[in-house]
C-alpha cells in the first residue's frame, strides 16, 4: 500500500484501474473452509487506495443454509483495512443450487423466490444509494 511506484503486469494494472474508476463495489464470495477463496484474497491484496472511502456491499453464498457468512466476514475484515466503507449487513444467499440456474437466473420454482429477489433488489438499491452518496460528497480531511 505504501509503494506508490510499484509496477505490475498489464492485467493486474487493469484490475487496479477498473477498481479506481468505480464509484462503489459489490464483492461476491463463496465460503471456502470458513473463509474467502484464496484467489479473491490474492486479487484484493493488490488494492491500495483504489477502494478507500468508497461504498462496498459484500454478498456471500453457499450450498447450505448458512449462505457463506464466514466467507463474507473474512472478506470484510480485509476490506476494512483498505478503508472501504462497508455496508453493515452482508447479503447471504444459502442453498444456491436450489435457487439459481447455472446461468445465474433464478429458478421459477425456487424456495423463497420472492424473498430472495426482494433481498437482492434491496441490496442493489442500497449499494447504488451509498455509492452515489460518497461520489457526490467526498470526505476531505
Amino acid at each position: 500500500m505504501e509503494n506508490k511506484q510499484r509496477v505490475v503486469p498489464a492485467n493486474q494494472q487493469q484490475w487496479l484501474d477498473d477498481m479506481q474508476d468505480a464509484d462503489g463495489y459489490i464483492f461476491l464470495t463463496p465460503e471456502y473452509n470458513h473463509s474467502m477463496p484464496a484467489v479473491l484474497k490474492n486479487a484484493v491484496d493488490y488494492l491500495a487506495d483504489q477502494i478507500s472511502d468508497k461504498a462496498v456491499l459484500t454478498m456471500s453464498y453457499s450450498n447450505n443454509g448458512r449462505g457463506g457468512q464466514f466467507g463474507g466476514l473474512a472478506l470484510n475484515d480485509v476490506l476494512t483495512r483498505l478503508n472501504a466503507f462497508l455496508l453493515p449487513q452482508i447479503v447471504s444467499v444459502g442453498n444456491v443450487q436450489k435457487k439459481f440456474n447455472s446461468d445465474g437466473t433464478i429458478k421459477s420454482d425456487a424456495p423463497t423466490k420472492e424473498r430472495t429477489m426482494q433481498k437482492l433488489e434491496t441490496a442493489m438499491k442500497k449499494i447504488t444509494f451509498y455509492s452515489d452518496l460518497f461520489k457526490n460528497n467526498k470526505f476531505n480531511e
